[in-house]
Protein backbone atom coordinates (compact mmCIF):
# COMPACT_ATOMS: atom_id res chain seq x y z
CA UNK A 1 0.00 0.00 0.00
CA UNK A 2 2.84 2.37 0.83
CA UNK A 3 4.45 1.80 -2.58
CA UNK A 4 1.15 2.47 -4.32
CA UNK A 5 0.88 5.84 -2.61
CA UNK A 6 4.39 6.84 -3.56
CA UNK A 7 7.81 5.34 -3.20
CA UNK A 8 10.65 7.69 -2.23
CA UNK A 9 13.02 5.64 -4.40
CA UNK A 10 11.03 5.53 -7.66
CA UNK A 11 8.88 8.12 -9.46
CA UNK A 12 5.71 6.01 -9.30
CA UNK A 13 2.68 6.20 -7.08
CA UNK A 14 -0.44 8.23 -6.56
CA UNK A 15 1.29 11.26 -5.02
CA UNK A 16 3.51 11.75 -8.06
CA UNK A 17 0.48 12.54 -10.24
CA UNK A 18 0.26 15.88 -8.42
CA UNK A 19 3.54 16.98 -10.01
CA UNK A 20 2.90 18.94 -13.19
CA UNK A 21 6.03 17.63 -14.92
CA UNK A 22 5.37 13.93 -14.23
CA UNK A 23 5.78 11.75 -17.32
CA UNK A 24 2.19 10.44 -17.09
CA UNK A 25 0.88 13.88 -18.11
CA UNK A 26 3.01 14.13 -21.26
CA UNK A 27 0.63 12.33 -23.59
CA UNK A 28 -2.24 14.72 -22.72
CA UNK A 29 -0.36 18.02 -22.66
CA UNK A 30 -1.87 19.16 -25.98
CA UNK A 31 -5.45 18.44 -24.90
CA UNK A 32 -7.11 21.66 -23.72
CA UNK A 33 -9.68 19.76 -21.62
CA UNK A 34 -6.99 17.92 -19.65
CA UNK A 35 -6.02 19.21 -16.21
CA UNK A 36 -3.44 17.20 -14.30
CA UNK A 37 -4.93 18.06 -10.89
CA UNK A 38 -8.27 16.45 -11.72
CA UNK A 39 -6.49 13.30 -12.84
CA UNK A 40 -4.31 13.28 -9.74
CA UNK A 41 -7.17 13.90 -7.30
CA UNK A 42 -9.47 11.30 -8.85
CA UNK A 43 -6.64 8.74 -8.96
CA UNK A 44 -5.92 9.40 -5.28
CA UNK A 45 -9.60 9.11 -4.29
CA UNK A 46 -10.03 5.90 -6.27
CA UNK A 47 -6.83 4.37 -4.90
CA UNK A 48 -7.56 5.20 -1.27
CA UNK A 49 -11.22 4.25 -1.69
CA UNK A 50 -10.28 0.86 -3.09
CA UNK A 51 -7.97 0.24 -0.16
CA UNK A 52 -10.57 1.37 2.38
CA UNK A 53 -13.36 -0.80 0.94
CA UNK A 54 -11.05 -3.83 0.74
CA UNK A 55 -10.12 -3.44 4.41
CA UNK A 56 -13.76 -2.92 5.42
CA UNK A 57 -14.87 -6.03 3.55
CA UNK A 58 -12.12 -8.07 5.19
CA UNK A 59 -13.46 -7.12 8.63
CA UNK A 60 -16.77 -8.84 7.82
CA UNK A 61 -15.21 -12.24 8.57
CA UNK A 62 -15.35 -11.68 12.33
CA UNK A 63 -18.55 -9.65 12.47
CA UNK A 64 -22.09 -10.87 13.19
CA UNK A 65 -23.36 -9.63 9.81
CA UNK A 66 -24.58 -11.93 7.03
CA UNK A 67 -26.33 -15.21 7.57
CA UNK A 68 -23.51 -17.65 8.35
CA UNK A 69 -19.75 -18.10 8.49
CA UNK A 70 -19.40 -19.47 4.95
CA UNK A 71 -20.97 -16.34 3.42
CA UNK A 72 -18.71 -14.12 5.52
CA UNK A 73 -15.68 -16.17 4.48
CA UNK A 74 -16.63 -15.89 0.80
CA UNK A 75 -16.99 -12.11 1.09
CA UNK A 76 -13.63 -11.89 2.82
CA UNK A 77 -11.93 -14.09 0.21
CA UNK A 78 -13.04 -11.84 -2.64
CA UNK A 79 -12.87 -8.49 -0.82
CA UNK A 80 -9.90 -7.13 -2.77
CA UNK A 81 -11.32 -8.27 -6.10
CA UNK A 82 -14.73 -6.76 -5.29
CA UNK A 83 -13.19 -3.44 -4.22
CA UNK A 84 -11.10 -3.21 -7.39
CA UNK A 85 -14.06 -4.13 -9.57
CA UNK A 86 -16.34 -1.59 -7.87
CA UNK A 87 -13.92 1.31 -8.19
CA UNK A 88 -12.98 0.40 -11.76
CA UNK A 89 -16.64 0.48 -12.78
CA UNK A 90 -17.07 3.75 -10.86
CA UNK A 91 -14.11 5.25 -12.72
CA UNK A 92 -15.18 4.08 -16.17
CA UNK A 93 -18.91 4.82 -15.85
CA UNK A 94 -19.27 7.84 -13.56
CA UNK A 95 -15.98 9.64 -14.32
CA UNK A 96 -15.58 8.68 -17.96
CA UNK A 97 -14.57 12.22 -18.97
CA UNK A 98 -11.57 12.30 -16.61
CA UNK A 99 -8.42 10.55 -17.83
CA UNK A 100 -7.07 8.43 -15.00
CA UNK A 101 -3.97 6.30 -14.90
CA UNK A 102 -4.40 2.57 -15.43
CA UNK A 103 -2.03 -0.34 -15.14
CA UNK A 104 -0.43 -1.60 -18.33
CA UNK A 105 -1.02 -5.32 -18.03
Amino acid sequence: IIDALGSPFQPVGLYYYFQKDHKSHDENEDDENYWYMSTAFLSLVLGLGTTMVAFMLRKIKFSPFCCNASVRTSITDFSVTAAILFFTVLDKVVFKNVDTETLNV
